[in-house]
């Protein structure tokens, strides 16, 4: 929601100072990084339980992408609609970073509803 959000401001105050755009195209180089990104920092906080440690897989994930240009990651390469991969195309980066985005959201999903599904378990028989 809170990626929403953002990027619904962000596109209002682009609108306001540049006119109206294309939302799909502003949106579509932006999104599978994203989506990716915020995927990952919610599976490792949840695993280390430490914000912290998430806030920073993310931002050093995001600074090696950027100095390495993808030579590390390959066909996860974040930028690769900026700078294009000769041997990535753009539509397999970005359903690979949507894909393995949604996995980290259904990860972590699974993580938190069996949690608490032992939690309940255990107070319904009063251990």
């Amino acid at each position: 929601m809170l990626l929403l959000f953002g990027a619904t401001l962000g596109l209002a105050a682009f609108r306001l100072i540049w006119g109206p755009l294309d939302f799909i195209a502003a949106l579509s180089p932006a999104l599978p990084p994203a989506i990716y990104l915020t995927g990952l920092s919610l599976l490792s906080g949840r695993l280390t339980r430490s914000y912290w440690v998430a806030a920073g897989v993310t931002m050093i994930y995001w600074f090696l992408e950027i100095q390495t240009r993808g030579q590390v990651t390959g066909a996860l390469y974040l930028f690769n609609t900026a700078w294009p991969s000769l041997f990535v195309s753009i539509s397999f980066n970005q359903g690979l970073q949507i894909g393995l985005g949604l996995l980290f959201f259904a990860i972590n999903i699974a993580l938190s509803t069996g949690r608490h599904n032992s939690l309940s378990r255990r107070s319904f028989l009063g251990r």
